[in-house]
């Protein structure tokens, strides 16, 4: 029996054509899978608002590329590239929690005998009152909700001023947000307590307790500062912690001074301020790989805010008058 060597080929040919067809078609629909994937990732909006920022007053905050701050010296918010001089100003307004979301910037301010949660474009044009009469404590914009305090109690309401819920009716001193968890400090009557819940307040877990009111999570770890008090020294001695999400696998960092005041923690550095006799306060950079170092002195105790490699604070010049100062701490 003779073979058809020529129908043979052919047909080889033809599973081949096959074959490569299929694998272009599977290869465009990767492409495509992983082009919608980068562009979801490039448009999705981001949260920069750093709650460690935010619970010591919230005088800056960033979209990633401009920073808004508050101006002391004319009670305005201003904008500003992070590394230059040159500045503009958005809105009056004597502004607290400074928040910046999705075009917009949001804040706390006083209205005659209460406070408003207000926002407004970062072009200062649009300003709109969110939420009448809340606390003067933290606010944070993140996943499209606005958490804030009214009567004590932690609330949620989207940006768009709609779903207002309550929370909870813990005393929270702290928190921050993680995807659907929240992450808070709260006391429970004796002493300070470090929790997790979800965002709509449930499934409440008790990860530390005896733990100061500063604490970060980071995408693996949560920094929180330990206090024990020493009845024979009579005074607070704290430990910087890392535990994991669980609160189960924890090792220290570093031992704290006692006088510590103002307290800014990241995933690279503690920042700090201490003090003798209040009259004069040393802002210290407590680098987890490297040790302590002075930054700078200071004559109020300054409210610590970081974004990237600089540190923003308010203080006082020697003529008594309030003034922003921003240090690079590359």
């Amino acid at each position: 029996m003779k073979l058809n060597l020529n129908l043979i080929k052919g047909g080889i040919y033809k599973e081949i054509k096959k074959i490569n067809k299929n694998v272009l078609i599977i290869i465009g629909i990767a492409i495509i899978i992983i082009l919608a994937f980068l562009l979801r990732e490039l448009t999705k909006k981001k949260d920069y608002n750093i709650a460690e920022n935010i619970y010591n007053g919230g005088i800056v905050a960033t979209n990633g590329k401009t920073i808004y701050y508050y101006n002391v010296d004319d009670s305005s918010i201003y904008k500003k590239k992070i590394n230059s001089t040159k500045k503009k100003k958005i809105i009056e307004a004597s502004a607290v929690y400074i928040n910046a979301y999705d075009g917009y910037i949001y804040y706390i301010e006083p209205n005659e005998q209460h406070y408003d949660l207000v926002k407004v474009k970062e072009n200062g044009q649009d300003k709109q009152t969110v939420i009448e009469n809340v606390d003067n404590k933290m606010m944070t914009v993140a996943n499209k909700n606005i958490y804030y305090f009214k009567d004590e109690n932690l609330h949620r309401i989207k940006v768009n001023g709609k779903d207002n819920i309550k929370i909870s009716e813990k005393s929270i001193i702290n928190y921050q947000v993680v995807k659907n968890w929240i992450f808070y400090i709260y006391n429970d009557g004796e002493q300070n307590v470090l929790a997790k819940m979800t965002t709509t307040g449930e499934k409440n877990v008790k990860l530390r307790k005896g733990v100061a009111e500063n604490f970060l999570v980071t995408n693996k770890k949560v920094y929180y500062i330990s206090q024990e008090y020493n009845s024979e020294r009579y005074r607070y001695e704290y430990v910087l912690c890392r535990t994991d999400k669980s609160g189960k696998k924890t090792t220290e960092v570093c031992d704290l001074p006692s006088e510590i005041q103002s307290v800014n923690i990241t995933d690279t550095a503690i920042y700090y301020s201490e003090t003798d006799d209040y009259e004069e306060y040393s802002v210290n950079e407590h680098r987890y790989k490297k040790g302590k170092q002075t930054l700078t002195k200071t004559i109020i105790n300054p409210k610590i805010n970081i974004v990237d490699d600089w540190m923003f604070y308010i203080d006082v010049t020697e003529d008594g008058n309030k003034v922003n100062r921003q240090i690079s701490i590359k």
